[in-house]
């Protein structure tokens, strides 16, 4: 399960990938910002690369934030 947010801007993407692996996935979650997405992702165990690329300018004076939260499965 992967929680992201973020704030400062309209819309970001979240992108988790594991192109390591053999038959590698590559998830994308649209997150509106201002506001909490979640998304159930099905990895594989091994190396997982995240990136969070802005998908609107950022308003002049203003800072940009985003984070994200993963977590195993129970």
């Amino acid at each position: 399960m992967v929680t992201a947010e973020c704030v400062g801007m309209l819309k970001a993407s979240l992108t988790v990938s594991q192109p390591g692996l053999r038959g590698g996935t590559t998830h994308e979650v649209t997150l509106n910002c201002r506001t909490t997405a979640r998304a159930k992702l099905d990895l594989a165990a091994g190396p997982v690369s995240v990136r969070i690329t802005p998908s609107t300018a950022t308003a002049p004076g203003r800072t940009t934030i985003a984070g994200f939260w993963m977590v195993p499965a129970a």
